[in-house]
């Protein structure tokens, strides 16, 4: 038998939007099919180091995962630890391309670092001033960040390595 292969749907009209957007029951947003975050590796200082060094001042990768509602990985990127959650997503293949691939009503879960965009929904910033509403919000879009944090746990459990790695 062949392993399950996952790929990203390439077309907006896709019926494969529609499977994703099982993410929605689960989190209670209306039309959400993927959650997105990043997490920081700490690793050895390459050779070539310039640019793998982290605010925190250790050498280490950002990994950008995106999931689904079954915890699957839909796609990724590694970029070296200076590198933003934020420009990850906006420069490279998934960020800078998901406008063409996405249907129009779905919609991207991501943690407050990112950008809101048309598919891209963040939480509201965190004050002393914040509405029922807005809380509410905030609180059920934590749960998707949570799932997001899971995979990471269950990489970390598949991949022993990653085990001896600092995550940030």
């Amino acid at each position: 038998m062949l392993p399950v292969v996952v790929h990203f749907p390439d077309n907006p009209s896709s019926t494969e939007w529609e499977e994703l957007s099982k993410l929605e029951k689960i989190v209670k947003f209306l039309n959400a099919c993927l959650a997105v975050n990043g997490i920081l590796i700490q690793i050895e200082r390459p050779h070539d180091y310039e640019g793998w060094y982290f605010w925190k001042g250790y050498p280490a990768m950002n990994v950008q995962l995106v999931c689904d509602y079954i915890h699957c990985i839909q796609t990724f990127d590694v970029q070296p630890g200076s590198a933003t959650n934020k420009l990850i997503f906006k420069y490279l293949q998934f960020g800078s391309k998901i406008h063409t691939v996405i249907s129009k009503h779905m919609h991207i879960l991501a943690d407050a670092e990112y950008v809101l965009l048309r598919h891209v929904l963040a939480p509201y910033p965190v004050n002393d001033n914040m509405t029922k509403d807005k809380r509410k919000y905030n609180y059920h879009h934590s749960v998707t960040q949570i799932s997001v944090k899971h995979i990471i746990g269950l990489l970390k459990g598949q991949f022993c390595i990653l085990k001896l790695w600092k995550f940030y």
